[in-house]
């Protein structure tokens, strides 16, 4: 429970802050259907329509904190019960839930991929076809507590790790592109492909790639480095609010520009907005972050 209302204090205030600007921005009334439906995070729950979030990367936001509030919810009720499972018992019912939950959304996305209406919007960022997506790294999470050998064993593997990590999302993002992005008409069996093999595959793979950088020292990298992987660290949730927009914006404003610049100017401006949302409405609400810690 602490831990949610942690992610919440650290997340939601700046995402409602973050949004009454976008809306202000493009002339979106704070108090619109639109606007409150993004707000308290139903904008992808309806399976029928696509996606109508005012910040483009939102969508992710919906699954994560519904996400967050169902397992409060869950651990709640444990708690108000008399079943006290002890530290492996409750691994093991993590990693149950967690196979049940995508196998669930892998049906979804199965039945769903049969729908006339059905498009990479919709799949990709409807809420209930996407219930699996931290199944997978609460699983992995569960295993360290149920296999502490064999979870040491395979993050001590780094090269091996860092190998299979980048072969399989290179191999991910090469199918996705070839038959999805790059394909004005996939079939039926296309879209069933990417929800019952290639979405369940992606989420393997990005275990493999925190498998490969688990054990990461940051105190033994240079100082220069530290600074740098400190202050991204603090800006990223804002750069990830921010950056889609921004590149949006620069091919839609400046579509002349060189690549390397457009790039570059991407960057830039996104790392600036991402620096400013980090001091002016970030970090006001770490303080609230730091007291909501189990003592």
């Amino acid at each position: 429970m602490y831990f949610a209302l942690r992610r919440w204090a650290r997340t939601v205030p700046t995402y409602w802050l973050v949004l009454g600007l976008f809306c202000s921005a493009v002339g979106i009334n704070w108090f619109s259907p639109l606007d409150t439906s993004n707000a308290l995070f139903l904008q992808t729950i309806n399976p029928g329509t696509s996606q109508q979030s005012i910040i483009s990367v939102a969508w992710s936001l919906v699954i994560e904190e519904w996400s967050y509030g169902i397992i409060s919810l869950l651990l709640m009720a444990a708690a108000l019960t008399r079943f006290r499972p002890t530290a492996i018992r409750a691994a093991k019912s993590v990693i149950v839930i967690c196979l049940m939950v995508t196998v669930a959304s892998i049906i979804a996305r199965l039945l769903a991929s049969q729908s006339q209406v059905i498009g990479w919007d919709i799949l990709k960022k409807t809420a209930p076809l996407q219930l699996d997506s931290l199944a997978a790294g609460c699983g992995w999470a569960s295993l360290e507590v149920l296999r502490p050998r064999f979870f040491k064993k395979v993050t001590s593997q780094r090269v091996l790790m860092f190998f299979v990590s980048l072969v399989g999302i290179s191999g991910v993002g090469w199918w996705i592109n070839e038959n999805v992005m790059n394909n004005s008409q996939p079939t039926p069996t296309t879209w069933a492909i990417l929800g019952v093999a290639i979405y369940p595959l992606s989420s393997i793979f990005s275990c493999t790639f925190l498998a490969w950088f688990w054990n990461t020292k940051l105190s033994l990298w240079r100082p220069w480095l530290q600074k740098a992987i400190t202050f991204f660290a603090n800006t990223s949730y804002s750069f990830y609010l921010v950056h889609l927009s921004v590149a949006i914006w620069t091919a839609k404003m400046l579509p002349s520009l060189n690549g390397f610049i457009s790039f570059s100017l991407y960057i830039l401006v996104s790392v600036g907005l991402a620096w400013a949302s980090w001091l002016a409405l970030e970090k006001p609400f770490m303080g609230l972050r730091k007291k909501l810690r189990y003592n």
